[in-house]
């Protein structure tokens, strides 16, 4: 039978698909993920791990393993749990698609901060694993895959290309958010429509409404919060971008008060829709 810290590493492999990204979220290096997934090829004479192109895929055998050490986690973060006995303090780390959602995210953490007292709260647009305790709560625009996973659709926003109606006939350029990574094939027809990248990177739906409210620049903005200003309107022939918005906890967390008070606050957010789905990784 494989101790747990061997059975971390077979985990890792299969959530992340690449040994360097393994070594990351486990604090190690690409050498020690190699060489233990070795061991245990050579402990149950077979591979367990298959490389597909740049990713590993994991085997039968290896399933049953990655099976096991997702029941072992989920029981060693439950147990945690249920023995600590002492107040918690309220520290709360939400990561997500923040750039999408800015509009929205002040009223957020105001409602956070109303609802849960004493809180340390920490919001970040970047990625963060749940299944290795990264984050607390993640906010995607697709359910995550990794794990035990809990997630919750709590709306949809669309997107499109906006301008100030001072500069809609004579537009010079284009800009971009910082951190906005699902808008990819919208910024190539921007690039192509100006054969150019982007003018500026800007941090902040506030700070990209200030510049093209004085450039003759355009930028993707949620409708909802375009829509609120009629100096912006929209650029004709770019499309539409939906995205559905997901909430996700780890299924250990499923009886945490701070969790459980914090997804009541961001389902609450008005994204254009109620919640409709609800999924399990």
């Amino acid at each position: 039978m494989q101790n747990w810290d061997d059975l971390k590493y077979c985990l890792a492999l299969k959530r992340y698909r690449t040994m360097t990204a393994a070594a990351s979220a486990l604090g190690t290096n690409t050498a020690t993920v190699s060489r233990r997934i070795d061991r245990m090829n050579e402990t149950y004479r077979h591979p367990l791990f298959k490389k597909e192109g740049h990713q590993w895929r994991p085997t039968r055998v290896a399933e049953h393993l990655i099976s096991l050490a997702e029941n072992t986690e989920e029981a060693l973060q439950t147990l945690e749990v249920e023995l600590n006995d002492e107040p918690k303090e309220q520290v709360l780390r939400i990561h997500g698609v923040f750039p999408l959602l800015q509009s929205d995210l002040g009223a957020l953490i105001s409602t956070l901060y109303r609802t849960l007292d004493g809180l340390e709260l920490t919001v970040a647009a970047a990625p963060a694993s749940l299944a290795f305790g990264e984050t607390d709560i993640a906010v995607s625009t697709t359910p995550p895959e990794e794990g035990r996973i809990i997630s919750q659709k709590i709306g949809t926003i669309t997107e499109r290309v906006y301008a100030h109606q001072n500069f809609i006939g004579s537009l010079e350029g284009w800009a971009k958010l910082n951190g906005d990574t699902i808008h990819e094939e919208l910024h190539d027809q921007l690039f192509m429509a100006f054969d150019s990248p982007a003018k500026l990177s800007i941090d902040g739906v506030d700070t990209a409404y200030q510049i093209i409210g004085a450039f003759p620049l355009c930028c993707i903005f949620n409708d909802t919060f375009a829509q609120s200003d009629r100096s912006l309107v929209p650029v004709d022939g770019y499309p539409v971008s939906t995205h559905e918005i997901w909430v996700s906890y780890h299924t250990s967390r499923k009886n945490d008060p701070l969790v459980r008070q914090a997804i009541d606050c961001i389902s609450d957010m008005p994204l254009g829709d109620k919640p409709t789905e609800r999924y399990s990784a």
